[in-house]
């Protein structure tokens, strides 16, 4: 194999393609933005081929660049696959999940020992993000990573399997409404104060479901952290949209209420993606079998 390129190269023209930023790069394997552009300009060299298209403040693949990447990525997942499967021991050290942080706090967490005890080998680490899923977000161990999102988008090279429908609803603290008749209509919510999750885009949908004005919708405190929101909601400081499923705790115990009971939802279906089964790492694995089984039961009793 004398013309196989340098593995450190391949390794730093990986990570800047998946990340599409030397910087970044240079940051996951914890060298120098410089040494990332030295190595990749040796391999440009070597191949004879343009990899990268430079421009101001731009990265971009060339076509040549995007097929090198392509295979290149498949190369090294079926390393690290072919290195768990001949030392299994060690494959189930990570486990790197992405996922929404509020269905993190409100219905992975609260779960998360029973898989520990099952699983007592495997380190997950939580990555928070916003539904939105890009694959520069992966981590450069695609093989054992899952991602838990409510998106309808696909990802090229991953599968995407069903997990259950958690639909959100008006909820807030029960004093808020003590004084209307309940259930409320629509036109109702137009008199209370709300508050909003990043923006205003939740409850101009809930409007629109809601036969209201997407318009006409009030503005509130935004919040970028749900724990914050569960609070504002919870101090009956305002009406937050929010998943029944996710809350039955508290909507049993009387510190929350939906006081339109679950008319006029925005459905959310939660799924969950995994590396392509030939890409599939073990503990990756281990986890999908949990988690689909987890979510079996919530649809068996919903």
């Amino acid at each position: 194999m004398s013309n196989l390129p340098s593995l450190r190269s391949l390794r730093y023209f990986e990570a800047a393609a998946r990340h599409m930023s030397f910087t970044k790069a240079a940051d996951e394997l914890c060298v120098t933005q410089s040494a990332i552009s030295h190595r990749i300009k040796m391999l440009e060299e070597e191949i004879g081929y343009e990899l990268f298209l430079r421009r101001p403040r731009k990265l971009s693949l060339t076509e040549q660049g995007e097929f090198y990447f392509s295979e290149v990525s498949v190369a090294f997942s079926k390393i690290a696959h072919a290195t768990e499967q001949l030392n299994p021991s060690t494959s189930f050290r990570n486990l790197e999940l992405m996922v929404t942080p509020f269905f993190s706090s409100r219905w992975l967490v609260p779960r998360l020992p029973e898989f520990s005890t099952a699983h007592p080998n495997i380190n997950l680490k939580l990555k928070h993000t916003q539904a939105r899923l890009e694959l520069s977000d992966v981590s450069a161990s695609p093989e054992n990573t899952a991602i838990i999102s409510y998106v309808e988008q696909n990802l090229p090279g991953w599968s995407k399997n069903y997990l259950f429908t958690a639909n959100m609803v008006p909820m807030c603290n029960p004093t808020l409404v003590s004084e209307l008749q309940l259930p409320l209509q629509p036109k109702d919510i137009l008199d209370l104060p709300i508050a909003h999750e990043i923006d205003h885009r939740w409850w101009r949908k809930w409007y629109d479901i809601a036969g209201l004005q997407s318009e006409t919708v009030r503005d509130g405190p935004i919040f970028d952290d749900p724990l914050v929101l569960i609070d504002s909601a919870l101090g009956g400081q305002a009406v937050m949209l929010a998943p029944p499923l996710f809350f039955q705790n508290y909507l049993d115990a009387g510190l929350l209420t939906a006081p339109m009971g679950e008319n006029h939802e925005i459905p959310l279906d939660y799924s969950l993606f995994l590396p392509d089964p030939d890409n599939l790492g073990a503990s990756a694995e281990a986890f999908s079998n949990w988690i689909l089984s987890q979510a079996k039961l919530i649809r068996k009793n919903s």
